[in-house]
């Protein structure tokens, strides 16, 4: 049973960098069954990392449902949730070009953890 609630997870991804210190960051796709940290706003967010890989490992991602989120500013609970540049979660605020990726249901400090209910979608793109 997953720890924050129920997910879907993509079980053939491959790290196509170390992705060992971004365990529940925001990845991106990056190739055929391959992930990278997301590393700009208007990313396509495929999911939240749930493990540690190294270099071509497998990545257990979790693409849509409720899961533990690293936060890279503070977090409140209802927040429209997007990615900083370096796969941490922020709040979607409202600059042009940002994709919501989901909401969050729990509270964190900048470098603490929230769970978060992941859109299955790729994102809404801010319009401003």
């Amino acid at each position: 049973m997953a720890e924050w609630g129920d997910q879907i997870h993509y079980g053939n991804a491959k790290a196509e960098n170390d992705l060992s210190t971004f365990r529940y960051c925001f990845v991106e796709l990056s190739g055929a069954d391959q992930v990278d940290l997301c590393d700009a706003t208007t990313d396509v967010v495929f999911g939240v990392l749930q493990d540690k890989p190294q270099a071509n490992e497998a990545a257990d991602v979790v693409i849509s449902g409720i899961t533990k989120c690293r936060a890279g500013a503070s977090i409140t609970a209802g927040n429209e949730i997007s990615t900083t540049a370096s796969g941490n979660a922020t709040g979607a605020g409202s600059t042009s070009g940002t994709r919501i990726i989901g909401q969050a249901i729990t509270t964190a400090a900048s470098g603490g953890y929230f769970a978060l209910r992941l859109y299955n979608a790729p994102g809404l793109i801010l319009d401003t």
